[in-house]
């Protein structure tokens, strides 16, 4: 370590490296760009899972909000780690959300929704 004029010895501090993306995102932009406006309405028709809401559908729902996010912190091993980290933006929740099946899984209660 360097020292300091008063005899101390001085830290250096890094700069932390920016994530490095190791996998590419699987979009075809070349086939989005050259669909046309029909062939995007084709597909919402085919889609089973689109859904027209009716007045009555709007009418009985509510607004839930989710409970807050504990900031915790943990040890895991850095092939786990790594494995979440692969899919890029999200690596925590898709962390929560195996844990959650594991609670779920094992018996655990799920946790109450606020009401909003």
């Amino acid at each position: 370590m360097p020292e300091k004029r008063n005899g101390t010895k001085q830290r250096s501090r890094r700069k932390a490296a920016a994530p490095k993306r190791t996998k590419r995102g699987r979009t075809n932009w070349a086939r989005v760009d050259a669909t046309t406006d029909a062939e995007i309405g084709e597909q919402i028709r085919r889609n089973p899972d689109d859904v027209e809401f009716t007045d009555e559908m709007v009418a009985a729902s509510r607004w839930v909000m989710p409970e807050k996010k504990v900031p915790i912190s943990f040890r895991v091993d850095p092939d786990v780690l790594e494995f979440f980290k692969s899919d890029g933006d999200g690596y925590q929740s898709r962390m929560n959300a195996v844990l959650r099946g594991y609670m779920r899984g094992h018996g655990g209660k799920v946790g109450k929704r606020r009401v909003g």
